[in-house]
């Protein structure tokens, strides 16, 4: 089978010998552009008053995530701003109370906005505050919430590792020191799905985050990987060589676990499935007959798949992840026939609008996953087999750097909430 570009890819493809249909350049790549400053909103939040170290923490977090949204600029004067935030923060060294206006220019809009929170989670509290200005000022969702799983060394074997959505409080998950892969996170539990050789050979796994439990959920033989579960939580998608084949397959997550084969071509090799936002669709990385993998999403309904990147200068397509919302886009991984580098697409489901969105900076960029905001995706930069996780921004920010800590750090899943 084959795994995402930044694990090698198996032979398994030149080994099979049948062709794909020939690549159309019909598709025109579009490339985001920089946006102007004027086209954020100005906010100022130097009006939140209290005790100065906390405020001063607090409106700092606060600030960088309004910031990271792409939607803000920053400003300290309030009569410059278009969206001014004035309250109090107020406590003692065990209980803080936030209590906060947002008004808008003018007076069209004027929302309250209190929270209680402890010194350990004053973090979280201007994570949420962020998300709250973001979706009341803009109408979409804010991220600053939002937790990042992702694959991590550090001078060792790999684990699972995470962080919040803006780099800080990275803490190791797993401490098994073993092979593990594609970490995914469920829709409504703190929990995930991954793939590891705990055991000696691969299984997928459930770490319950609100318990640190861990449930052994798939160990079929063969390949147990890419494990996503579908945005109800019932029940994941899976791959598993267990007909033979390299197929989809669902599997309930009750107690049942009821098996159902979603692909059924030996020449079809598929990797990285990715639920719809209805799940009623997967997108999938597959290649047939031994040729260079590409995107393919696949109608539960019929279960046909249908390839969606024909483009020419693209020549090799995996690592897919279905974003949220209704747009119905697609971000991939995509191997450019220029100049051989990996990097990062959008494309919708009907195989439209392909837009490139990672830097032509001579970096290998892969492994994408959608923000929950549908604007950002996380993705693994990998320059001389270094490997780091950067925020790309389809609005056209620039580029973040998500961790600063040394280590290899790479297949990330950003949660859905």
């Amino acid at each position: 089978m084959f795994k995402k570009p930044d694990i090698v890819i198996p032979l398994i493809f030149a080994a099979l010998s049948a062709a794909v249909s020939p690549l159309r350049a019909d598709t025109l790549i579009n490339v985001v552009a920089p946006r102007e400053n004027g086209a954020k909103t100005s906010v100022s939040i130097s009006k939140i008053t209290g005790a100065s170290a906390t405020v001063k923490e607090f409106t700092g977090i606060l600030a960088s995530d309004l910031k990271n949204s792409g939607h803000f600029i920053t400003t300290e004067n309030p009569q410059a701003a278009a969206v001014v935030v004035a309250g109090e923060i107020s406590g003692n060294a065990t209980q803080f109370n936030v209590a906060v206006t947002v008004e808008s220019l003018g007076g069209v809009r004027n929302d309250r906005w209190t929270l209680a929170f402890t010194p350990d989670k004053l973090r979280d509290t201007a994570h949420a505050l962020a998300d709250f200005i973001t979706e009341r000022v803009t109408g979409k969702p804010g991220m600053a919430s939002s937790k990042i799983l992702f694959v991590g060394r550090r001078g060792g074997e790999p684990d699972i590792y995470q962080c919040d959505a803006d780099g800080a409080r990275l803490r190791q998950i797993t401490h098994d020191g073993k092979l593990c892969l594609s970490p995914e996170w469920f829709s409504r539990q703190n929990a995930f799905l991954y793939t590891s050789w705990l055991s000696g050979s691969p299984a997928v796994y459930k770490i319950n985050l609100d318990d640190n439990s861990r449930k052994l959920v798939a160990s079929h033989p063969g390949v147990n990987q890419g494990a996503t579960p579908s945005p109800d939580d019932s029940q994941m998608a899976v791959v598993l060589s267990r007909s033979g084949s390299i197929d989809l397959w669902s599997q309930s997550m009750d107690a049942a676990s009821k098996l159902t084969r979603l692909t059924n071509n030996k020449n079809l090799i598929v990797a990285s499935p990715s639920w719809s936002p209805d799940g009623k669709q997967l997108v999938f990385a597959g290649g047939e007959g031994g040729a260079t993998p590409s995107i393919h999403v696949l109608n539960l309904a019929d279960k046909t798949p249908r390839r969606i990147v024909r483009d020419s200068s693209v020549r090799e397509g995996v690592a897919p992840d279905w974003g949220p919302g209704k747009d119905n886009l697609i971000t991939f991984c995509g191997r450019s026939r220029s100049d051989g580098l990996y990097k990062i697409f959008t494309v919708k489901s009907d195989g439209s609008g392909l837009t490139l969105v990672s830097p032509d900076d001579g970096a290998d960029y892969e492994d994408p996953s959608w923000a929950p905001d549908g604007r950002h995706i996380v993705c693994t930069r990998k320059v001389d087999f270094k490997r780091s996780l950067v925020v790309l921004d389809t609005g056209g920010d620039p580029t973040r750097t998500l961790l600063t800590t040394s280590g290899e750090w790479y297949l990330p899943s950003w949660s859905k909430k």
